[in-house]
């Protein structure tokens, strides 16, 4: 029963990854050294067997990584120099004498010095009947027995061969991934290597005792070593695995976890496995507990999951419009652990919101969480456990500082107030001061006699009592509402009509005239430059129309003075008057249609949804949504209604201009432009918009 071979033992060939392999370098070294050639090996670099160090690549040049001190490579005790190349004979015999001087030995004899080799090269040293030997033909090393020896005794020798290459396996492992270079995890993984080399020469210790009672046959020896032939392949095919695809971080977490879950039916090699999962995990799991606890990435070897962007700065957000910082300030890596899977994104969220938390706070006094030491678990229960709770407080922590320290929702609030005019008295006090002044080439208005005029108009309104009206302020751009608007348009079928609306839009103060708001650190997570535009896409809409809206109304009255003094009054100047109203009514309804029917609803359905939110990424989700929402429903993403409201838009302005400044007026031209507004008016609502006050206009009178 000694003899029968364990379950354990893998033929050479059915290995997915055959551990004499990695030898095959060293062979290359022994024939490099020996004939002079420059052959190299296809799994293993030089420096991977402990070799001559091979050219560094750029990447590996560039790193900050340290090196090792020229000692511990030069010790004979801490590092052989030059791995299973030091067992190789200078010169192999390369036939046998069938009368060699251990053929003629006895059996009894042959089978002891066999013991002793074996125990020898356990440890790495030099055999006489047992010995590495280079193959030419298929360029590796492997291990072989004496061929002189009695062939019974070598055909039990033979079975002890793949502990002496997995054994082999681990000291090349030991002495090349304890390198800086390889990082932490590669670190740790040498360490519970050595340990079990440790554990294994306690054994061998144990066989030699046994020896030297006389006690100990190849037989016994098997019966010993066969228990731990299984666990040392199953380690050993994941060190080369590693080795031959130079793994790094987790890609080397990924392979020990895939071999811990292929072989949870064989418990000798779950429990090894577990054991070396639980050891290589303890570095990933301190930067991962810095992390959902202090929100610090303590990667020196890029082996963590979360890479951490130190050119992107937060005030990009107020500044640039294609800011990403939010999405791109701290990123996932491209491999995680598959044990995480389905849980990184949560992981990334929490240090995130910790680290907004942390910029905001006095960093002396931060500390939400009591960290917990963070242990591998087969069933990932209580990890799992730990990052579910480390999520919910973090979040809790930064919604809880954003209402009660930023006052977000007070905040969102008044920019509702100058934005989307939900008190906007100040505007109507700012256009009877700066009238005059919107009403030039936008070259020629003076933006500092406008600031002054809008702060003097905010003080004599409702708005005085906003405590964040210091925070507005307006300027004239150079980008017209066309062109911003276009960066929210896809282009193709839409390039001709982005064109002719540019082509048409004015340039005058009024419709350069633009509102802007001072955003501060974390406020800007939620309002972002981008967000900020598609707020004054919004304002610019509204504002044109309110400045529209003032307009005609000028000229109404204008228009009932003249009527007062024609005391008996003409046709045309009814006709005038009529359409002027027609013009009023639908500029009014459609002012009303944006502010009422559609910003108000829509904003008391975001402040529900702000407060109830549990994460900032939901507010920020739902902030978009109804600014996307809000622009959809006002038709400004749709060029096809928002091009025929703009068209109608100018040709009422055209038809107010045309009042104020022509005393006496040709009513054909009055009529002209009367039929451009009606047929312009008749298209829209033959695209049967849900605009309810369309409804109000005499169908037969338009369609």
């Amino acid at each position: 029963e000694a003899e029968a071979p364990s379950q354990d033992i893998v033929p050479v060939e059915q290995k997915a990854y055959d551990d004499t392999q990695l030898l095959q370098t060293a062979a290359n070294m022994f024939v490099n050294k020996n004939l002079g050639t420059n052959r190299k090996g296809h799994f293993l670099q030089l420096s991977n067997l402990g070799g001559s160090e091979e050219p560094e690549s750029e990447e590996q040049q560039s790193s900050d990584c340290p090196k090792l001190p020229h000692w511990t490579l030069s010790h004979p005790v801490i590092y052989s120099g030059q791995g299973i190349q030091s067992l190789l004979l200078d010169n192999p015999p390369t036939s046998y004498e069938i009368h060699s001087e251990y053929s003629l030995l006895e059996p009894k004899m042959q089978e002891l010095m066999l013991i002793d080799d074996l125990l020898y090269v356990f440890l790495g040293s030099k055999g006489k009947l047992i010995y590495p030997r280079y193959r030419k033909e298929s360029e590796r090393i492997d291990f072989v027995v004496d061929q002189t020896l009695d062939h019974s005794l070598r055909i039990l020798a033979e079975k002890f061969l793949p502990i002496c290459v997995s054994l082999q396996v681990f000291q090349v492992f030991i002495e090349s991934r304890f390198e800086y270079r390889y990082g932490l995890i590669n670190h740790a993984l040498a360490a519970v290597v050595k340990e079990l080399v440790w554990e294994w020469r306690l054994l061998v210790s144990q066989m030699e005792s046994i020896l030297q009672d006389g006690k100990l046959s190849l037989h016994s020896m098997w019966y010993y070593c066969q228990p731990s032939v299984g666990m040392l392949q199953a380690v050993s095919d994941i060190l080369t695995k590693v080795i031959n695809q130079k793994l790094h971080g987790a890609e080397v977490l990924n392979v020990v976890y895939d071999s811990l879950q292929n072989n949870k039916g064989d418990q000798s090699k779950y429990n090894v496995l577990l054991s070396l999962m639980k050891a290589v995990c303890k570095p990933y799991f301190e930067m991962l507990k810095g992390w959902l606890y202090e929100g610090k990435v303590e990667d020196p070897y890029n082996e963590f999951l979360i890479i951490k962007e130190n050119d992107i700065q937060k005030e990009s957000l107020t500044e640039n419009i294609m800011s990403s910082y939010w999405q791109q300030c701290y990123r996932l890596r491209e491999c995680v652990p598959n044990f995480l899977e389905g849980y990184t994104d949560k992981i990334l969220r929490t240090g995130k919101y910790l680290n907004v938390v942390k910029e905001c706070q006095n960093s002396d006094s931060f500390g939400i969480m009591q960290p917990t030491d963070i242990i591998y678990d087969p069933n990932n229960r209580d990890l799992l456990a730990t990052v579910e709770k480390a999520f919910s407080v973090a979040s809790q922590s930064l919604l809880s500082f954003l209402h009660e320290k930023v006052d977000m929702i007070g905040r969102l609030r008044s920019i509702k107030r100058y934005f989307l005019l939900d008190q906007g008295d100040f505007l109507m006090h700012f256009m009877d001061c700066a009238g005059d002044e919107l009403e030039k080439d936008a070259s020629e208005v003076s933006v500092r006699r406008l600031q002054s005029l809008f702060e003097l108009a905010v003080k004599m309104s409702s708005s005085a009592t906003d405590l964040y009206n210091e925070d507005a302020f307006c300027n004239i751009s150079s980008i017209n509402l066309v062109d911003l608007l276009s960066g929210f348009i896809k282009k193709g079928k839409n390039s001709r009509t982005l064109q002719r609306l540019e082509a048409n839009d004015k340039n005058d103060g009024a419709h350069m005239f633009r509102l802007d708001y001072k955003v501060s650190w974390p406020f800007s997570l939620v309002v972002t430059r981008k967000t900020l535009i598609k707020y004054q896409l919004i304002f610019g809409h509204l504002f044109q129309f309110k400045f529209l809206e003032r307009k005609l109304a000028q000229s109404w009255q204008e228009q009932q003075l003249l009527r007062q003094q024609r005391l008996d009054g003409t046709e045309d100047s009814l006709r005038e008057s009529l359409l002027c109203k027609e013009m009023l009514h639908f500029v009014n309804n459609y002012l009303s249609f944006m502010t009422f029917e559609t910003i108000e609803p829509k904003w008391q359905v975001l402040e529900a949804k702000l407060r109830s939110a549990s994460t900032i990424d939901e507010v920020i989700e739902e902030h978009e949504n109804f600014l996307d929402s809000v622009m959809d429903s006002c038709y400004l993403l749709d060029l096809s209604p928002y091009a025929l409201i703009k068209d109608i838009k100018n040709v009422c302005l055209s038809y107010g201009n045309f009042i104020l400044r022509a005393y006496n007026r040709d009513s054909s031209e009055v009529a002209e432009i009367g039929d451009k507004f009606h047929a312009l008016l008749k298209e829209l609502i033959g695209l049967n918009l849900e605009m309810n006050f369309l409804a109000s206009y005499p169908r037969t009178n338009y369609l």
